[in-house]
């Protein structure tokens, strides 16, 4: 039911190339865990995760913005940084440079 619903929000060419790329399964036939991870595949992050924390880290509040948009900023860089899985050595990386 979950997975009906995800795949039920995407637009008609979001939608045609996830059907396009499951063939010759139907999407009705994914288990939620497969249709999670093909979306992911085909719609997650186009840049390396080593470029996302490194923006991350570069974040900082515009003139005029207010704090809550600031806030969701940095609540929503920080979960696409995955930071909660970096190891010490990588976190050294991202300070060095």
């Amino acid at each position: 039911a979950k997975a009906r619903l995800f795949v039920s929000k995407l637009d008609a060419v979001a939608n045609a190339r996830f059907t396009n790329n499951i063939l010759p399964i139907r999407a009705s036939e994914l288990c939620y865990d497969d249709t999670v991870k093909t979306l992911k595949e085909l719609f997650g992050h186009n840049t390396s995760l080593f470029a996302r924390r490194y923006n991350y880290l570069r974040t900082t509040q515009r003139n005029g913005e207010y704090l809550s948009d600031y806030t969701g900023t940095v609540i929503r860089r920080h979960e696409m940084a995955e930071f909660n899985a970096i190891t010490p050595e990588q976190m050294k990386c991202l300070v060095w440079i």
